[in-house]
């Protein structure tokens, strides 16, 4: 089954999807935390083997913070001290930062923009 941003804000409500996205980010660049819960339910904060990056899967989405490695205008933010986080659905990428969720491209874009403009 395909899981999209949609899907789970119709299935929790789109502010209790980006409240929890915005609470696991939180908990994946708290680096001593190693695992994060959710009613009864724990989820271990993975680190990749290969990158070293920290992720959780939750409901079928993984979450994983920014690679700093890459070239990218996102691993820049990263590198500069700001907090980022992918959550990967199908087909989609969503941004999180530290307190807000951006499931459009264009709201992806309009958080580059005003963030480049406050670095410049």
């Amino acid at each position: 089954m395909e899981i999209t941003y949609d899907i789970l804000s119709a299935k929790f409500g789109k502010d209790k999807l980006d409240k929890a996205l915005i609470i696991i980010h939180k908990a994946i660049h708290t680096y001593e935390q190693k695992t994060i819960k959710f009613g009864d339910k724990e989820h271990s904060i993975v680190t990749s083997t290969t990158s070293k990056l920290r992720y959780i899967k939750w409901n079928g989405v993984c979450i994983m913070e920014q690679n700093k490695d890459h070239k990218t205008v996102y691993s820049g933010l990263a590198k500069m001290g700001k907090h980022i986080s992918w959550a990967m659905f199908s087909k989609q990428w969503v941004l999180i930062t530290d307190n807000a969720v951006y499931s459009t491209q264009k709201e992806i874009d309009q958080f580059v923009n005003v963030v480049g403009d406050n670095i410049k």
